[in-house]
């Protein structure tokens, strides 16, 4: 396998992991009790770009991807660094695809309301 799939690949894995505990339903009652005990590592399971970076180094460490040669610490630091960026690659494109697609369906709404608001006024001045 290529670097660069290497690299996509486990940027996708850190981006969905992190935006699961960050972001899901399913962790927030996790996320509360964490913020409860401690303000720090609250803060931690809620911030998408502090998170993603632990995840990050974890998934560097565990797959030993080989992006990056040189000494062996410091390589898995450096990878760490380029998955948490590719996650967070991954978490800007499909906000903006997000925020795209409300956009689109507000407009569409819009032109809906407008088209049955001209229906009206032509069938009253008939």
């Amino acid at each position: 396998m290529s670097a660069l799939i290497r690299w996509l690949t486990l940027a996708a894995a850190c981006n969905q992991i992190t935006t699961i505990v960050t972001e899901s339903l399913l962790f927030k009652p996790v996320r509360e009790r964490i913020a409860e005990r401690s303000s720090y590592a609250g803060e931690l399971v809620s911030c998408h770009l502090c998170l993603g970076s632990w995840v990050g180094f974890v998934l560097a460490a565990l797959f030993r991807p080989r992006l990056v040669s040189g000494m062996p610490g410091i390589s898995t630091v450096a990878e760490g660094f380029a998955i948490a960026f590719g996650g967070r690659v991954f978490n800007e494109v499909t906000g903006l695809l997000k925020r795209e697609v409300r956009r689109t369906e507000e407009e569409t709404k819009i032109l809906e309301e407008v088209s049955k608001a001209d229906e009206a006024f032509e069938v009253s001045e008939t």
